[in-house]
Formats: C-alpha cells, sequence, structure tokens
C-alpha cells in the first residue's frame, strides 16, 4: 500500500512527488541515471546451443507476457540474442526500453538505463510489478531445462525425475537505484552523522566527518576524507541491508553528486552471533518491488539521505525556489 492508500501501480507521478515528505528534493532528482534489479540464483553450467534457443523461447513469452500486461504492448520490440555467457533481451522500445539477461553463473539481471524520473516512475509502476514472476518463472523454465538434459534409462525415471522438489532457488537479490543532482561549486553539502559530527564536502572534492564538539577543529580532518562517503545499514526484522553511496565530481561551474542506493536481500552474516538466512519468498515479492522504491529509493534516500547532505548547504533553498520544484512544494499530501 502507499501513502495515499492505494497500490503502486495507480500511484501517478505527481501523487509519487507530493505524498512524499520533501517534493522539493523527490522533483529535483529529475532523472535516473540506471536502475538494476538483480536475483542470483543456484544455477551454474553450461548449455548448448539447442538448449539456448528453446529457452529463449521459453523466456521470451514470460516477457512477452509482461509486455502486454503492463501497457506497453509493442511486442515486435523485444529482441533475443544468443551469447556464450548468457541469454539477453532487449526491449528496443524508445520509453520504455529495458534488459533482461540470463547468465550461465546463475545471475538474472534486469536493468534500464537514462530515463527521465517522470518517465521512470511510468515504467516502474507498469513493469515492476511483474518482477517476482520473472524471476520465479525464469527459474523454472532453468529448472525444466535441467530435467531435459538428465540421462534416464527408462520412461520410469524420467516420470520420478518430473516429481521432485525443484533444486533450483533465488539466493540473493537487490534494488540498485543511481540519481544524479548538480549543485553549486562553492556550496557546502553536508550531512549530520551523529551529535556533534557532520560530513561536510569540501572545496577540493573531498568527504570529511567534521566533528562539532569535544574535538578541536585541527583534529578532524584524519577522520574521514574520500571522494565517496558510503553508508550501510541492515534491518535484521526485514532481512534487508541498505546502503546509501554518493561521489563527488567537479565540473566546470557546478559540482555533481552521484547517489548509489542498494535494497539487498541476502543472508546475514553478523560479526557476533547467529547467521540469519535469506528468504526468497519474503524478498522475491510484489511488496517488496513497491518498498524497494517507495519506502527505500523516496523516503529513506532522496528525502533522507540526499535531503539530509544538501539541508545544511543552501541548495535546498534554491531548489524550493526553482519553477520545476514550485508546483510541488506547499501542496496538500
Amino acid at each position: 500500500m502507499t501513502a495515499s492508500g492505494g497500490s503502486l501501480a495507480d500511484l501517478s507521478y505527481d501523487d509519487y512527488v507530493r505524498s512524499s515528505a520533501a517534493p522539493e528534493i523527490v522533483v529535483a532528482i529529475d532523472s535516473i541515471t540506471s536502475f538494476t534489479y538483480l536475483a542470483r540464483t543456484s544455477y551454474s553450467g553450461e548449455w548448448s546451443r539447442e538448449c539456448a534457443r528453446r529457452f529463449a523461447f521459453r523466456v521470451r513469452q514470460l516477457l512477452r507476457e509482461a509486455v502486454q500486461l503492463s501497457g506497453f504492448h509493442v511486442t515486435t520490440q523485444l529482441l533475443v540474442a544468443h551469447t556464450n555467457d548468457a541469454v539477453q533481451f532487449t526491449y528496443e522500445d524508445e520509453e520504455y526500453g529495458f534488459s533482461f539477461s540470463f547468465y550461465r553463473t546463475g545471475e538474472i539481471i534486469l536493468r534500464c538505463n537514462g530515463m527521465s524520473s517522470r518517465l521512470f516512475h511510468e515504467w516502474y509502476r507498469r513493469f515492476m510489478p511483474s518482477a517476482a514472476s520473472l524471476v520465479f518463472g525464469t527459474i523454472n523454465l532453468a529448472e525444466q531445462e535441467l530435467l531435459e538434459l538428465g540421462d534416464y534409462d527408462s520412461k520410469e525415471q524420467y516420470a520420478l525425475a518430473k516429481k521432485r522438489p525443484p533444486i533450483l532457488e533465488v539466493e540473493r537479490a537487490a534494488y540498485t537505484f543511481v540519481a544524479q543532482v548538480d549543485v553549486s561549486k562553492d556550496g557546502r553539502a553536508a550531512r549530520t552523522l551523529s551529535e556533534g559530527a557532520r560530513l561536510v564536502l569540501d572545496g577540493g572534492g573531498s568527504w570529511k566527518q567534521e566533528v562539532t564538539a569535544g574535538v578541536a577543529q585541527s583534529d578532524t580532518a584524519s577522520l574521514y576524507a574520500s571522494e565517496v562517503y558510503e553508508r550501510h545499514e541492515f534491518d535484521l526484522a526485514e532481512g534487508v541491508l541498505a546502503t546509501f553511496r554518493v561521489r563527488s565530481q567537479e565540473g566546470h561551474s557546478r559540482r555533481r553528486l552521484t547517489f548509489t542506493f542498494d535494497y539487498i536481500g541476502e543472508p546475514y552474516v553478523p560479526l557476533e552471533g547467529e547467521r540469519v538466512p535469506f528468504s526468497a519468498s519474503n524478498f522475491v515479492t510484489l511488496n517488496r518491488t513497491e518498498a524497494a522504491y517507495l519506502e527505500f529509493f523516496r523516503n529513506r534516500s532522496i528525502c533522507g539521505f540526499v535531503g539530509g547532505l544538501l539541508r545544511d548547504s543552501g541548495e535546498i533553498e534554491k531548489l524550493r525556489n526553482s519553477p520545476t520544484v514550485s508546483d510541488f512544494v506547499g501542496q496538500p499530501r
């Protein structure tokens, strides 16, 4: 369920922005550099040319159904290619293009690149509800191929093999969102890390941790200095690892901040105590697809991480006053 009480499939881009905690930050992310959905399965092995052709035909039918269900409809743009390493599909639609690949190492990767945020929202809300069924459908087809490759002495052995429990499963899955924001070159992007400390992007393009209480300023430069700042958070109850990364790049008159946000389901290995297994039935679901986009990407990553980073720099006020943002700021949520 979304903040407005409906499903993601019914959420317009304008409502997606207005219902957020910081519309001026959400709308400032005017494009998505790339998005990747990865599912690592337990499959590993070679395939013959005939096996690859048969498998590709069957997976294309799954993708064709997903394209039709999403309302994209132009299934003639769904192309397939075979390599030694993967069976790859490309949807060459000018608006809603994406790629879908199954590698012989067991990875399933769905990717789209270079969309406006408004167009990406349309693509995600229409197509991503099919992600879980695509993953499990592809695994089931790979399972069938393994069954066909078996060496059976009789029809009875083959019949018994068909009744065995599935052997392929999802071992890890992840959503990765990449976006960029340009800020003033002379601005000081900052984020409060904890009481008495904050992260600052200095004039040289490095992230430095400043301690504002209890430590002399002359001692702060050695605490943290890097072109990339990264933070990890693990939610034990949900079984989700969240990572937040930002890289600074200097331009002629502006500074570009590239943000990479990962929402990962994988086994949890603490420094001490019991390990927690990954649950595909809990992570590879429609509910998780909605949570990755709305709760993680929009709320925690954009409103929280990006908003917090820019709040002390004065960039937020500039964003609030821009014509693009002013239509959303102050509107009812």
